[in-house]
């Protein structure tokens, strides 16, 4: 009866997640005409190629005959399955604005899910949705919807929750399935966004750390098993890649032949962020140098950054008073990997992404 309970109360949160996840994407549906962001026209336009792409025979998408005058190979450097996934819909329905819109429905449903789910595995209900109610409306969610249209990163949201449960069940559960979903997750984040793959390696990476530090203790990164499970897990990640290679090989050989890649060096210079501003609210309708849409501008939002710092505040506070206990490793890892990511959007991170040249394409 318990499980019973617990199952209920489970579909009755992912039923309010739904709704919510609806509420974050209805104005692109309650409104007539193509969203106004900076990537929405051109995800479209994708969308609409790749599907008379599919129409014509070609598979995999490489040329898309709608771009300038003979057509561009775009589907080398296209985001595979937000496309794929938008243009099978679009040959349902005929609508490549409302697929793309459906797409970012997709991605912003399935990631709540997910993360609802992973939560699941050290918090209750209650808590988990709350959770995943901040984390959907979120002001980095609102920014890629509405500013940036940026669909494929919203999709690729989905699997960065997924692959943290595959890690958690095969790490803690001793579970084989888990290790296999993790390859297939790798493979469809690889076909969604590999720099996101780049970018969310450091969440895999410190969830790890925790997950053998909270069974064991700091010791246990050096053991035998932890060394095993280590390997497994970065033979697993190499596998998705692999299998999504027809597109990363050739999207890293011929990157040079489009205007992303023409420079001699990736890295921005001047573009990075100051402490200053993660507190100050800057939401300009439009820059000088920028479209009609408002400028896209970071913000960590409000409850999030005091979030951060209440959680900074806390450890901080059981570390004096020695009195950190395993239950408080969850927020360590989190706060932790909070602060990798702002510390690479500073100044002194500056000689990291001129070493690590890979890093420099993000």
């Amino acid at each position: 009866m318990k499980l019973v309970k617990w199952f209920r109360t489970d579909l009755i949160y992912s039923l309010l997640i739904v709704i919510i996840s609806f509420v974050l994407v209805s104005d692109l549906f309650l409104n007539r005409g193509t969203a106004a962001a900076f990537d929405s026209p051109f995800h479209i336009t994708n969308i609409a190629q790749f599907t008379a792409a599919l129409r014509s025979g070609d598979f995999p998408v490489v040329w898309e005959d709608g771009f300038a005058n003979y057509g561009l190979p775009i589907g080398i450097i296209a985001h595979q399955l937000p496309n794929y996934l938008g243009a099978f819909i679009n040959l349902i329905i005929s609508n490549p604005v409302i697929s793309y819109y459906i797409v970012m429905f997709t991605g912003v449903l399935l990631s709540c899910l997910f993360y609802y789910l992973f939560l699941r595995l050290y918090f209750s209900p209650l808590l988990s949705f709350l959770a995943t109610f901040l984390f959907n409306f979120s002001a980095y969610r609102i920014l890629n919807v509405y500013v940036r249209g940026a669909e494929p990163e919203i999709f690729s949201n989905v699997f960065v929750s997924l692959i943290l449960i595959c890690m958690y069940y095969f790490i803690v559960r001793k579970k084989l399935w888990a290790w296999f979903l993790f390859i297939f997750s790798a493979f469809l984040l690889s076909l969604t966004h590999p720099m996101n793959l780049l970018i969310y390696s450091f969440i895999f990476v410190m969830y790890f750390f925790f997950l053998i530090v909270s069974q064991e203790n700091i010791k246990g990164l050096l053991t035998k098993k932890s060394l095993k499970a280590a390997f497994w897990l970065a033979g697993g990640l190499i596998l998705g890649i692999l299998m999504a290679a027809y597109y990363v090989i050739p999207l890293n050989l011929e990157i040079k032949y489009f205007y992303y890649g023409s420079g001699a060096a990736q890295l921005a210079q001047g573009q990075f962020l100051n402490i200053a501003d993660y507190f100050k609210e800057s939401w300009q309708y439009f820059t000088a140098s920028d479209t009609f849409v408002r400028g896209n501008i970071l913000q960590s939002g409000l409850l999030e950054t005091l979030g951060l710092v209440a959680g900074i505040i806390y450890l901080l506070w059981v570390w004096i008073k020695k009195r950190f206990q395993k239950e408080d490793l969850f927020l360590l890892f989190a706060v932790l990997t909070s602060l990798i990511f702002i510390f690479f959007t500073l100044p002194p991170s500056g000689i990291v992404y001129k070493i690590i040249r890979i890093m420099s394409s993000i």
